[in-house]
């Protein structure tokens, strides 16, 4: 069974690390978080911590796990040849030290080798980041979304996504591109079909969940549907 929500809607925000999280190894419908962030608004710059989760050793996403995930990338280090306004990073009317410029969306599939099934990337030039007071809103649709009740779901496998994630390109005053990774294993045993991943409200570094659309009842089995 497939329980992954069909659409993430999350914020990003800089001012939080692996610390603030509140997505762990208790949290229903997750297996195991990695977590690699850093607080922008430290004094010393990125202040970069690792905080590796996982629930009963079913799949630690590991740094070299991870490596996995990035090898497969087409680009990885974002737009380092962009020319952009970096007004607001420095000077005397500087309000934030980083400013997000790109996100990437990644969803695996169910291996051990997380072979990339989706991948999404989101580009925001950084006035935009300072006029929305350095909170990133956005939202990405799974590929969960396109899995077909109908047929049975080891006949579209392509679609069952393992794990899904987001890469922040960050990039400071003087054009340096640092990188958040935060990634989340989704529960696809039998023994946990109908159980929601509870992500709504929760943190997972800089990622904080905001409403997920859940998944389509007819792919989780036992999902309470309204009468």
């Amino acid at each position: 069974c497939s329980c992954s929500p069909t659409t993430y809607h999350m914020k990003i925000r800089l001012d939080l690390t692996c610390a603030n999280s509140t997505v762990d190894n208790n949290t229903p419908g997750i297996n195991s978080t990695f977590c690699l962030s850093g607080n922008a608004n430290a004094a010393d710059g990125m202040d970069r911590s690792i905080d590796n989760r996982s629930l009963r050793g079913s799949k630690l996403l590991s740094g070299e796990k991870l490596s996995l995930i990035k090898n497969q990338l087409d680009v990885f280090g974002g737009d380092t040849n962009q020319e952009e306004n970096i007004r607001g990073l420095n000077g005397e009317d500087a309000v934030f030290s980083y400013a997000i410029t790109q996100v990437l969306f990644i969803e695996t599939d169910t291996s051990n080798e997380l072979t990339i099934i989706r991948q999404v990337s989101l580009a925001i030039s950084v006035d935009e980041f300072i006029s929305n007071n350095g909170v990133l809103i956005a939202s990405f649709e799974s590929i969960a979304s396109q899995l077909d009740p109908v047929k049975p779901l080891k006949e579209q496998l392509e679609y069952l996504p393992g794990t899904a994630g987001v890469i922040v390109f960050v990039k400071n005053s003087d054009g340096e591109i640092s990188t958040g990774e935060f990634f989340w294993g989704l529960d696809t045993n039998a023994n946990s079909c109908g159980v929601l991943p509870e992500l709504n409200g929760k943190r997972l570094g800089w990622v904080q969940f905001i409403e997920n659309i859940p998944a389509n009842p007819d792919v989780c089995d036992d999902i309470p549907t309204e009468s």
